[in-house]
């Protein structure tokens, strides 16, 4: 069992001066051609003041980008192999040795890792720069003793031994996150099926927030670059649309770089649990003004908190409210003629709420949890979001 590098800082009673703000780079970079991202990488890393004193002089560089599943480039749902292939180039270049790899939701086996780096584009990429795909699911157990949640978690043993991990996440909303940025990405850490078992023990969003926060103390990426040149807008992290949003983002404090996110997408600090747990730090933007680079008419997630739930329902009593939240809550639905009965949402529901009958899977919304783990899984688009009566009925009084 490995301990955590990181040490609290110690508390005293003479005043702190206010905190200086933490510079995160905003970059257009309209499109994947080989020297746009190019061009938009070098200028957001001159103006953090270049990469290289953010690593190690020397040793392997672990780059992390967000291969939630097994999709395209063109889906939106992953990191984009030219931008993997820009920063890959400049390690390369410095001599380093470069290795990429992600842990993503669902089975935890060689074969199915080889297949979604296939399908993402990393197989062309590594094989291209000479980089190394990372094939290791050894899971190892460490200590996190300051702990927001959990004091032992079980990562991949790649991902806990890594000297310099430089974190790639996409722009991209989430039904349970509400956005996907470079917080959330290192829950790739954690390995295999145990991203099941953590969503069951961590039912609160703070207390899920606070397991990605311990992450980030753990693991400590050293650079976040976002791909934020086609984003993914509604129901994300993987059944949303694709949406141009032309940014290359980069930035060394992940919350920052996460606040950063929100603010184009137009989601307010309240409505993103992470910010509620660790409230972002103050922000400078470089390069384009923030102002010029919110998205209009960006579609946020789905409803998926109790809160959320009631829409339309500030006059009734609490304990009524509270009666009717999960009534109202959208509520996934399998698409029979979708549902190829693969079991991967079955497999990856921590509340065992999903089963298969006649080779179709059904949910027992009794014990679903809105966690939509489900959703996040299916490589078919099988698993839908769908309303009450009463909820559709509540959500428009709202409007």
């Amino acid at each position: 069992m490995e301990d955590n590098p990181k040490t609290p800082p110690s508390s005293g009673d003479a005043p702190k001066a206010p905190p200086a703000p933490v510079p995160v780079a905003l970059v257009p970079c309209l499109s994947y051609e080989e020297a746009e991202v190019n061009r938009a990488l070098a200028t957001a890393l001159e103006l953090l003041g270049g990469w290289e004193p953010l690593l190690p002089p020397d040793g392997p560089i672990y780059l992390k980008p967000n291969l939630a599943g097994p999709f395209p480039p063109e889906r939106a749902v992953t990191t984009h192999p030219a931008v993997v292939s820009a920063v890959a180039r400049l390690l390369k270049a410095a001599r380093r040795e470069v290795t990429v790899g992600d842990s993503p939701a669902g089975p935890a086996r060689p074969g199915y890792l080889r297949f979604l780096y296939r399908r993402t584009g990393m197989e062309e990429v590594a094989r291209d720069l000479g980089l190394n795909l990372d094939l290791n699911l050894e899971p190892v157990e460490v200590k996190l003793p300051h702990a927001r949640s959990l004091r032992v978690v079980t990562l991949n043993r790649s991902f806990a031994s890594a000297p310099a991990l430089l974190n790639l996440p996409k722009f991209k909303t989430h039904l349970f996150a509400r956005l996907t940025g470079a917080v959330k990405n290192l829950y790739g850490a954690v390995s295999g099926m145990m991203k099941v078992a953590y969503h069951t023990r961590l039912k609160d969003p703070a207390d899920f927030m606070g397991l990605l926060l311990d992450l980030v103390d753990y693991l400590q990426p050293r650079l976040q670059v976002v791909d934020a040149v086609v984003g993914m807008e509604g129901d994300g992290p993987t059944w949303g649309r694709p949406r141009q949003v032309g940014f290359l983002l980069a930035g060394v404090n992940p919350l920052a770089v996460d606040w950063v996110m929100s603010q184009m997408m137009g989601l307010a600090p309240a409505a993103v649990p992470l910010f509620q747990v660790a409230p972002p730090p103050p922000v400078e933007v470089m390069g384009v003004p923030l102002e010029q680079a919110r998205i209009i008419g960006f579609r946020h997630p789905s409803p998926n908190t109790m809160e959320d739930g009631l829409e339309g329902l500030s006059w009734l009593p609490r304990r009524l409210k509270e009666y009717l939240g999960k009534e109202l809550l959208p509520r996934p639905g399998i698409i029979p003629e979708l549902c190829a009965g693969c079991a991967l949402c079955a497999e990856s529901c921590p509340q065992q709420a999903i089963r298969l009958v006649d080779h179709k899977a059904m949910v027992d919304l009794s014990r679903c949890i809105r966690c939509w783990c489900c959703n996040e899984v299916c490589p078919q688009g099988a698993v839908e979001l769908s309303r009450s009566r009463l909820g559709r009925l509540m959500a428009s009084a709202r409007r």
